[in-house]
């Protein structure tokens, strides 16, 4: 019902604090993300880290933060969230990397897109069929 503020204030302000989890959490993330807000979604990713336990964002959190951001042309912003994710103990998946690996490239930056890459594979993801378009893509496009 595009109604996220009131869905917000619900969540924060009349729910008993053991109830909400993240996925209460990303049901707001995702729609803030959606309508061009990532900012807002990313002010409650963090406020969620500091409430800890059951708040703490998981990597689909992050992972709807980081494309919203990329959506929205902030790319630096996106790969700022996603450095900060990993500081915070939260492992990338494929999907992490694959939207980091495809914006790098569809920015021209394929040196960032490499290293990113190399990252990918020293950590044990595999790179998939996602990937490897999104590489070509951006080595087609240079």
């Amino acid at each position: 019902m595009k109604r996220t503020e009131e869905a917000l204030g619900v969540l924060l302000h009349r729910m008993p604090d053991d109830l909400p989890n993240a996925i209460s959490y990303s049901v707001i993330l995702k729609s803030f993300c959606d309508s061009g807000r990532s900012q807002l979604a990313l002010d409650l990713l963090q406020m969620m880290a500091k409430k800890g336990a059951d708040h703490s964002p998981d990597v689909v959190a992050y992972n709807m933060v980081i494309d919203g951001f990329f959506k929205e042309g902030e790319v630096s912003k996106a790969c700022d969230l996603f450095h900060e994710m990993i500081q915070q103990g939260v492992v990338p998946t494929v999907v992490t990397y694959n939207s980091v690996i495809d914006a790098l490239c569809k920015a021209r930056a394929m040196d960032k897109a490499e290293v990113v890459l190399r990252s990918m594979v020293h950590n044990g993801v595999h790179p998939n069929t996602v990937t490897y378009n999104s590489l070509i893509q951006g080595l087609w496009d240079s």
